[in-house]
This record gives C-alpha cells, structure tokens and sequence, in this order.
C-alpha cells in the first residue's frame, strides 16, 4: 500500500489534482488513477516505490497438513522468528489452493509485524479450476533490505524466484563525499531528479577533474538547469507511462 506521501508526490508528477480530504467531485481520468494507486500489484508497487521484495512460488498441489516457514532476515540484522503457516482443508478444496495458501500465507507474514508485508497472487487471467495457473506466488517487500528463507514440509513445493530484490529502474550518482549512492523505483527517482532541478542555477560551477582550463578544475556550465529540467522531465513520463500516459 502506497503511503499518504508516496500518493502525493505521484499525482504532483503526473500533474493530476491534490485529492484532497474528500473525494467529491472527481473526475474520471482522475478516479481511474487513484483506482490504480490502490490497486498495484506487490511487483507494480516495488517498480514504483523502488522497494525490496522477495517472491516465495508455491510450484505443485497442496494438501492438508503440510508447512511452509519463512525466516525474515533484515540485511546487517538477525534473523526474526520463524513464521509458520499450516496448510488447510480450506486450502485444499479451494478453487485454487495454491492461491490460498499463498493468501494466507501472505496474511501470516504480515500479521508477524517484522518489519516487512506480504501479498499473495496468482497468474492472471484466472482460469476455471480445471485449467488453473501454473503456479501462485507470495510477494514480500518492505522499506529496507532484507533476505528469506523458506522451508517446507509434506512435499510442497516451494522455490524462491526473487529474494532481497531491488527493482529496475535505478539510478546512480556519486554525492558530496565522492560515495556512489543508488536510487531505486521510478517514484524516488522522479523526487531526486525534481530536487536536483531546485539545486541548479543557469551559471552552475561544478567540479571537473578532466578540466585543463584556466579556472583551475572548475568548469562552468551554463546549461546544467536545462538539462536537469530534461532529465525530471523524462523520468515523469517514463512514470507516466507506467500508469497508462497520465502525464501533463
């Protein structure tokens, strides 16, 4: 779920109205966004928050009784307490059990309060119980990296396709300290460039090894607003894209 700020900086890009306290009045194009702010999937929300996440595949049928345990690990910490789901009939009778059980299990790790939510999944389209999907997933992400491990018993299968993964796109720049720093997400990379754009001046100095002139290092470029405007301006329309060419 996308925070009351993360929500904000999105419709500021996209140039849509502030929803404000009340949503009255609204007009379609607008609703259709804010529908699709509520209503990203685990992967979409990643892409566009630049969260981690971690996807646990729930890969053959499911029967009553078996165990899926998931061990969160927060990167440079301990690992937390093992979080248990025990398959149910419920499960086992559903449409689509392993659908279910990646539900559930989602619920569990949420419910588990370490620092990291879940969501579970399913290909889509969702097919009748006779042609079910290949397979059904759970989706775990959170605001700083992490790592899982998954153990299973009674024979269900249960593979890790992703696992403290960062989200394309990213961005790297080097700050003040000359340390590469990474930015991830298309939402965070549209604040970074739109900040940079209020820390530019059309007669910018800024350093430049490579420089033999007779400033001593320090090259002036007259363009530097110009293009940070032109790179902002780029990522809000990859951003834009990513919703359907909302941008204005």
């Amino acid at each position: 779920m996308l925070t009351f700020q993360e929500l904000v900086d999105a419709r500021r890009h996209l140039g849509v109205p502030v929803a404000g306290v009340v949503q009255s009045g609204t007009v379609l194009r607008v609703a259709r966004l804010e529908y699709l702010f509520q209503h990203l999937q685990a992967e979409e929300e990643a892409t566009l928050t630049g969260r981690p996440y971690s996807v646990v595949q729930l890969m053959n049928n499911v029967v009553n009784g078996q165990t899926i345990t998931v061990t969160i690990t927060p990167q440079g910490g301990v690992a937390g307490t093992p979080i248990t789901y025990e398959v149910t009939y419920a499960d086992q009778t559903a449409t689509d059990p392993r659908l279910s059980v990646a539900l559930n299990l989602s619920y569990a790790v949420t419910a588990a309060a370490q620092g990291v939510w879940a969501a579970g999944g399913a290909f889509l389209p969702q097919n009748t119980s006779a042609v079910l999907p290949p397979f059904s997933q759970c989706t775990l992400t959170s605001q700083s990296m992490f790592t899982i491990a998954v153990t299973t018993t009674g024979g269900l299968v249960a593979n890790i396709f992703r696992n403290g993964y960062y989200p394309s796109p990213q961005l790297s720049y080097y700050d003040s300290t000359n340390t590469l720093q990474m930015v991830y997400g298309l939402l965070p990379i549209c604040n970074y460039l739109e900040n940079a754009i209020y820390g530019a001046t059309d007669n910018l100095e800024v350093d430049s090894a490579a420089s033999s002139g007779a400033q001593g290092g320090i090259r002036v470029r007259h363009d530097e607003l110009q293009q940070r405007e032109l790179l902002y301006r780029r990522a809000v329309a990859r951003m834009s894209k990513f919703f359907g060419k909302w941008g204005n």
